[in-house]
């Protein structure tokens, strides 16, 4: 190859990768988000599973955005059946939290007194036998008493 042919390929290729890196680093700097641009007025007549609120940030609006079984729709957030809408996609939202929360916070039965023993005395102590009146305390790293557990 002639020493002149392979500078204006190697130029060439270098031309080529420098104008990838400025492409992808203006790619880089740009705000990549999908947002609501434009805002429906009609009334959604289908199901609605759940909203989010988008703020005003250039070029995005203020909108509701409803996810229906048909994708996101974003609507006007002023108009009065959006509003009550809202309201009741919270209410529901907030029943199941506090049914989630009711289940968790039912109390689990409490194992056998061999396991407590197993799993909160020491190793030296598992061979101890307790007296049926005794009660078995566990502690939580030397910390206050977490639960006392009569053993029977």
């Amino acid at each position: 190859m002639h020493p002149i042919v392979f500078r204006l390929a190697c130029l060439a290729l270098l031309a080529g990768v420098l104008a990838l890196m400025v492409q992808e680093s203006e790619a880089v700097g740009d705000k990549v988000s999908e947002c609501c641009k434009k805002v429906s007025t009609l009334k959604i007549n289908i199901t609605i599973s759940g909203f989010r609120l988008q703020k005003k940030d250039p070029p995005c609006v203020k909108a509701v955005i409803f996810k229906t079984t048909e994708g996101e729709q974003c609507v006007y957030w002023r108009l009065s059946w959006v509003t009550d809408k809202v309201k009741e996609l919270r209410s529901l939202l907030k029943k199941k939290n506090l049914t989630r929360k009711e289940k968790r916070q039912t109390p689990l039965p409490l194992p056998n007194h061999n396991f407590l023993r197993v799993l909160f005395l020491p190793r030296w102590a598992r061979s101890w036998q307790s007296k049926p009146s005794t009660g078995l305390k566990i502690f939580l790293a030397g910390g206050p008493l977490i639960a006392q557990v009569n053993v029977t």
